[in-house]
């Protein structure tokens, strides 16, 4: 957010963000017009002013002030089509991943929009009924296995907002006795999965061939429950959640790698905020692009950063160790009371917190379908999606606006991306596709090799 005011190529303009990188200077700037843009230079092209270090905000217009003057967020368009910054830390990832010299993590985040609303058939007005197989993540991983890129998607994260049971929404998951959501808020996927009877049992049975397995729990010393973790040809693990308040890890390992589910068995009740918070699957044989959906139906961007706990989403999401975070996060903010600058605000401490502890990850933000109600009609979406983009502008970050593929609410419902006469301000299964081809071509492109400067 910090800008000073500077000729640049013969125009006067106002100097947004400098990035650098071995090969290259990125300056993001605001032209003469008011025109959002960046520009590459050669990695020795410093400017001779100094870049103010002090901002704030006005929420009615969106207005960023520093001692060189004022910006109008909302006068820029919005930057989308092909990604304008450059995505070192996940090329390099996706070489690394084909080359068989490491795995990466990608994770998605957001509301219901990536959680999968629409993407089931029935079960209730939000389509949720067999959705997970066509969710963003699992879309995206078809279509990069089909390019050649090795991307597995053998994990579950959070209860994920649903309004049907887990096993109704994803196929994967088998679960007897009595499995209730946890009391707590903030954490990755919306909250945990907790059984407070002893015997209780939860299966996944992931799509993809695996040997490791990683079960997420919260750990504190006000929680009790025991956890164990068994599959065909390993030798069972336990995991007590009582101890130091931690993200706690149980792995298990099996000396084959194969599709047969890894089984918990609850041999010890969890206490009322206990419970499983993940579940990651992995072949460790082999490289892959692990991907991981942590978005949480009915989520704002401050539920991702409001917990202090040592367990919760603001501190778990860089245990992950992410090479990308895709994130599309806009409709529950907009349609309630959260005010613009709060929202922005919000923003960027979720930005500055994964820059800081996760300091190889790039960020891809994806927002801006257009709704149905009120909240996301043209004026106003307008204004919150290109102050959004500004401010993703000023840390590198690249921004789609789903609207780019020439959509309003009335071209959705004409070319059957939402379920008219149910739920209007969410995407189906066809639309779902039409995202992760998006995201995934974006994969794809960045791979491609640039000529260096």
């Amino acid at each position: 957010m910090d800008f000073v005011q500077t000729t640049l190529d013969g125009e006067s303009v106002k100097i947004i963000n400098i990035t650098g990188s071995e090969k290259n200077t990125s300056i993001a700037y605001v032209d003469s017009s008011n025109n959002l843009k960046v520009k590459i230079k050669p990695v020795d092209w410093s400017l001779s002013q100094s870049l103010s270090t002090s901002a704030s905000v006005d929420d009615s217009g969106s207005v960023y002030t520093t001692s060189a003057g004022s910006v109008v967020l909302s006068d820029y368009p919005t930057i989308a089509g092909n990604l304008v910054f450059d995505t070192p830390n996940l090329r390099n990832a996706i070489f690394d991943t084909i080359g068989g010299v490491s795995s990466c993590t990608m994770l998605f985040d957001g509301d219901s929009h990536t959680a999968g609303v629409g993407c089931g058939l029935g079960g209730s007005v939000n389509n949720l009924s067999g959705a997970e197989p066509y969710i963003i993540s699992s879309i995206v991983e078809k279509l990069l296995k089909s390019n050649g890129v090795p991307a597995i998607n053998n994990s579950i994260f959070g209860t994920k907002g649903i309004d049907v049971a887990l096993s109704a929404y994803d196929p994967r998951i088998k679960q007897t006795g009595t499995w209730v959501q946890g009391a707590h808020s903030g954490l990755l996927g919306a909250n945990t999965w907790k059984s407070t009877v002893a015997g209780s049992t939860m299966e996944f049975a992931p799509t993809n061939i695996w040997n490791e397995c990683n079960v997420y729990y919260l750990k504190d010393t006000g929680l009790s429950g025991v956890l164990t973790l068994s599959a065909a040809n390993a030798t069972s693990v336990s995991a007590n959640l009582n101890g130091s308040a931690t993200f706690g890890i149980a792995t298990l390992t099996k000396s084959v790698v194969d599709t047969s589910p890894v089984k918990i068995t609850v041999t010890s009740a969890m206490s009322t905020f206990g419970g499983i918070n993940g579940i990651v699957c992995k072949d460790t044989t082999k490289t892959n692009l692990n991907m991981i959906n942590i978005a949480a139906g009915g989520a704002k961007i401050a539920d991702k950063i409001s917990s202090a706990a040592t367990y919760a989403s603001l501190f778990a999401i860089n245990k992950l160790s992410a090479c990308c975070v895709f994130v599309d996060m806009l409709h529950n903010d907009i349609a309630t009371t959260t005010s613009l600058s709060a929202w922005l605000a919000d923003w960027t401490k979720y930005i500055v917190n994964l820059k800081t502890n996760t300091p190889n990850v790039d960020i891809i933000v994806y927002t801006g379908f257009p709704g149905f109600t009120s909240a996301f009609y043209t004026a106003n979406l307008d204004l919150w999606v290109n102050s959004l983009s500004a401010l993703l502008a000023t840390y590198s970050i690249n921004f789609f606006d789903w609207r780019y593929f020439g959509l309003d609410f009335a071209k959705l419902q004409s070319l059957g991306y939402i379920n008219n006469n149910t739920d209007w301000n969410h995407g189906n299964k066809r639309w779902s596709v039409a995202k992760g081809s998006k995201v995934a071509s974006d994969i794809i492109d960045i791979t491609k090799v640039r000529k260096q400067n």
